[in-house]
């Protein structure tokens, strides 16, 4: 990929392993930039020598003042050792040589303008101790602070910014960085590029304060980081895209100003034991095709949902939390899809689960809790929920509207401050062997047209009804138990019409069945008994029918 390519990349925002952690142990060639060379090289190259017996220090008084002439008296396997001062140098590293910080790293500078402060093409190559830095004259220079263009390198508590390009850019099917307790910020696009098949392995870094996506992998790129902190950045703290990847563990991914993770275009994310919090978007956006696994993570407090999937994205989240988050807690939209076991999803600002316009997810062992709307809502789309607790929701635990057929399995809907089930807008959902209790208002709410399936599920010890359908609302009840509401059982009103088989109704505070204003519908093969104001309260104008019951 062209320089000018990655740049436009940078700018446009955006479960597979990377290689194990291995410490890059080698030693390697320096040679100043070459006249003539390719890839705007210039200088003068550095020949052989014989091999090294000694240090070769590099000082500001001497006895080398450059580190490039440092390396020309120097051979294979030795190691240049570098003190304070700021040296004005762009360095191409093509053999074995060990460079080494003597003091703090923020004391010894190497500083370039308009070109990369180093390039590495060597096969193998040790940096330590050092600060790099480029700095621009002109408003867009094609450069970068380190460039590994198909060699190897191993960085170790440097620290690196790049007022061009960024910090650190790894290319080519041989490129790869591992990079030590160093830290890549405050440059004027990203911290950290992969690319073209370029590797690189992060361990115990910081990438932070630059202008674009802290970490950027794309075309085959490879990132892994671990014990990473990747923050305050002008876009994504990582944009994954066009068949990059990316593999975290024990980060945390913060403050950035869009998602914690994007990832799109092919590009799949691998995360555990991570936290995502406080970026100005979502936690993590996955589309168009792109991947994540997400594993044993924390996402909260971010400005729009936790997590985000569309546009054919795929996203796989387990034993995860997301919590506190502006708006929903997962959002799944436009053809996205996924699977969420055994998490927590608590506290959001909008819907715990929210499965919208063609969205699809498989739920299981999840608790969703004391958000601030509805619990799951289901709009135009699908899912399939099973062993969940939807609980203490400030609406209704799931809000289910036109177009819609979830299922629900085993499910427990309580304590939610309106109603347990909300079903609207001729929709269509099922209920089997589920549990809707101590909601404040009804433990069925069914309108509009909605029809919903319920089978073998308790709706019990709501503080209003039992049931309650109205405004032509249908709907069938088969083998539930409505029992110990503060109201009636079942009212139908409205022209509502549902059909209940072989149900108990029983020891609810008003009626079994209250049928008035124009309902009708089928109650058969169902026990109304021990009702505190009996077992039907049927106005002579409706028409319901009533065949086979106890009362």
């Amino acid at each position: 990929m062209p320089r000018s390519s990655a740049w436009a990349i940078g700018n446009r925002l955006v479960n597979r392993s990377a290689p194990s952690l291995a410490a890059v142990v080698a030693v390697i060639v320096v040679s100043t930039v070459a006249t003539g060379a390719p890839q705007r090289r210039s200088g003068t190259r550095v020949g052989a020598a014989p091999r090294a017996t000694r240090d070769f220090v590099v000082s500001p008084g001497g006895p080398y003042r450059t580190i490039a002439s440092a390396v020309a008296a120097a051979t294979a396997g030795a190691r240049v050792v570098v003190r304070p001062g700021t040296y004005k140098e762009s360095l191409v590293i093509e053999r074995p040589v060990t460079i080494v910080g003597e003091g703090a790293r923020s004391d010894i500078v190497i500083e370039s303008t308009d070109v990369d402060a180093m390039v590495v093409t060597s096969d193998l190559a040790v940096v330590r101790g050092l600060t790099l830095r480029v700095s621009g004259s002109s408003s867009t220079p094609d450069c970068y602070g380190i460039d590994v263009a198909g060699g190897r390198l191993s960085l170790e508590q440097c620290d690196v910014s790049s007022e061009a390009l960024a910090g650190v850019a790894v290319h080519g099917a041989g490129g790869r960085l591992v990079a030590i307790g160093c830290r890549f910020g405050d440059g004027r696009a990203g911290g950290v590029l992969a690319y073209d098949g370029g590797s690189v392995e992060l361990e115990s870094c910081d990438v932070a304060s630059n202008a674009l996506a802290g970490i950027e992998v794309a075309d085959a790129g490879r990132v892994s980081a671990r014990r990473t902190r990747i923050h305050d950045g002008g876009a994504s703290g990582a944009f994954v895209h066009s068949g990059g990847v990316l593999d975290v563990e024990d980060c945390e991914i913060f403050r950035n100003a869009f998602s914690g993770f994007e990832v799109r275009d092919r590009g799949a994310v691998t995360a555990r034991r991570t936290r995502l919090y406080d970026n100005a978007r979502s936690g993590v956006t996955v589309t168009k095709s792109a991947t994540a696994m997400l594993d044993d993570i924390d996402v909260m407090r971010n400005k729009l949902a936790g997590v985000e999937v569309s546009d054919a994205g795929l996203v796989a989240v387990r034993r995860s939390r997301i919590s506190d988050g502006a708006q929903q807690g997962v959002l799944a939209t436009r053809g996205g899809t996924g699977t969420i076991d055994d998490s927590d999803v608590s506290g959001n600002g909008s819907a715990g689960i929210e499965v919208v316009d063609g969205g699809s997810l498989f739920v299981r062992w999840t608790k969703i809790r004391n958000g601030l709307a509805a619990g799951v809502l289901c709009s135009k789309a699908a899912g399939v929920f099973e062993d969940c607790d939807i609980a203490a929701n400030a609406l209704a635990g799931a809000d289910i509207r036109a177009g819609s057929t979830p299922v629900f399995r085993r499910c427990r809907f309580r304590d939610g401050q309106t109603s347990g089930v909300f079903a609207s807008d001729r929709s269509e959902a099922l209920f089997d062997d589920c549990d809707i209790a101590a909601n404040a208002l009804s433990g069925l709410e069914i309108k509009s047209g909605a029809n919903p399936l319920i089978r073998r599920t308790k709706v019990r010890d709501n503080k209003q009804g039992g049931v309650f359908t109205y405004e032509k609302a249908l709907g069938i009840l088969e083998e539930c138990d409505v029992i110990g509401n503060a109201f009636a059982g079942v009212e139908i009103r409205d022209g509502a019409a549902p059909v209940v088989r072989r149900c108990r109704i029983n020891r609810n505070g008003y009626e079994g069945v209250w049928v008035h204003k124009g309902g009708a519908g089928r109650i058969e093969g169902s026990n109304l008994s021990g009702n505190g104001r009996g077992a039907w309260d049927v106005e002579t104008s409706t028409t319901v029918e009533r065949i086979g019951n106890i009362e």
